[in-house]
């Protein structure tokens, strides 16, 4: 019971911090992400997502939205939303990250 506890305290308390890689692409279905060091995951809900280009200039910033044909879809906080093409430029994103 104890584990249990320590886990969901760990949990609680990085849940919302900024993962250590860097998105670098994207592609249908079920909202993959493939990491810089070659791993991949799902996106499950709507986390803050920060993308920039290779150079470091921001692109977007807002909630992830989905994947769809290829693009990431952030919405910018109720403003819009912008969609980006799976990586060609070398642009990358990071999740959870804050200014």
């Amino acid at each position: 019971m104890k584990k249990l506890l320590a886990l969901f305290i760990t949990i609680f308390f990085t849940g919302c911090s900024s993962l250590p890689f860097k998105i670098t692409g994207w592609k249908d279905p079920s909202n993959r992400v493939t990491f810089n060091n070659g791993q991949a995951a799902d996106i499950v809900g709507n986390p803050r997502i920060s993308c920039y280009t290779k150079y470091g200039f921001k692109l977007t910033d807002g909630y992830f939205v989905k994947v769809q044909d290829n693009y990431l879809v952030v919405d910018e906080f109720g403003k819009g939303y912008v969609w980006l093409q799976n990586n060609d430029l070398d642009n990358y994103c990071i999740l959870g990250e804050r200014e």
